[in-house]
């Protein structure tokens, strides 16, 4: 069967253009979204959002990129897959409130820990992996007295 991706391609949906689709009685609206060079980033039927072909949920990856880290192309793999990448670094004991931000967020941590909290629960991230924000997740996150961390945020 065709992927979504695919599909869109087929009907030469244009970016940011919405399509109004009927399903199970609903009026669903679906857009693309693309970077600034046209490259396909994401797309977005009704309130869920997706990244290329699968639904971009609060997902924690261990080690992802545990060798792009050792080998330090880690910005270049990110930006290739049409990621904005933002180094950041945070200083021992650094805390930050409860926020959302209106954009999924990819993080990925180069060196050092990072706790990040969201609904009671907690997912601590070290280097090499990769923590997937949905835009409007509301998300607090704290750094460990022991240690700095360094990470990309990606947008």
């Amino acid at each position: 069967s065709p992927s979504l991706r695919s599909l869109v391609v087929l009907l030469g949906i244009r970016p940011s253009t919405p399509l109004f689709m009927v399903s199970d009685r609903k009026i669903l609206i679906f857009r693309v979204y693309t970077d600034s060079n046209q490259n396909w980033t994401s797309f977005q039927l009704g309130k869920l959002r997706f990244q290329g072909d699968l639904f971009l949920e609060l997902t924690l990856t261990k080690g992802k990129y545990l060798d792009e880290v050792d080998k330090g192309c880690l910005e270049k793999v990110l930006s290739a897959r049409g990621l904005s990448v933002f180094p950041w670094s945070d200083r021992p004991g650094a805390f930050y409130a409860p926020h959302e931000h209106g954009h999924d967020e990819v993080i990925v941590v180069l060196e050092g820990v990072i706790e990040f909290s969201v609904a009671e629960k907690s997912y601590l991230l070290e280097s090499g992996d990769e923590l997937l924000l949905p835009k409007g997740t509301i998300h607090s996150a704290s750094v460990p007295e022991e240690g700095a961390v360094s990470y990309l945020i990606c947008s």
